[in-house]
Formats: C-alpha cells, structure tokens, sequence
C-alpha cells in the first residue's frame, strides 16, 4: 500500500487501521533511552525490555517506543 501510495511512507497498521507515525524529537528519544534503562534495572532478567520493534499481535502490528515482554530475549526466535 505504502508503494502505491495509499498509506502514508511511515505508517503502521494497527487493528486494521493504517496510521501516521509521529516523528520523534531529541526530548522523545532522550526520555526513551532514560525510560528504557530504568525499566532494565527495575524488572531486571525477568523481562524483555525491547525498544522500537514491531509487537505482531493478533490484529496488529504496532511499534510501540517500548515494549515489555515476558520472558527473555532468547525465548523468542
């Protein structure tokens, strides 16, 4: 869709909704970073901490600025 067109160049589908991504500024991207280290050292081993990756959900594909995940990274593939 985006190659033809019909979606914006930086889109995500979310529950069958295309929508816009926001740009992100130096203060998005700062407090991001900040959240993320907190986050790591709060819920240490026990959780995936994941930056910025797609989440393939059952009617979506959101790629939300963090995601906290269950388990760890090497129990996905």
């Amino acid at each position: 869709m985006i190659d033809k067109g019909l979606a914006p160049e930086r889109a995500e589908l979310i529950r069958g909704v295309i929508l816009e991504k926001m740009s992100k500024s130096f203060l998005h991207t700062k407090l991001t970073d900040a959240l993320i280290e907190f986050l790591r050292g709060a819920v240490g081993g026990m959780f995936w901490i994941r930056q910025e990756a797609p989440l393939t959900l059952k009617d979506s594909e959101p790629e939300p600025d963090i995601s906290i995940v269950d388990g760890r990274r090497d129990d996905y593939c």
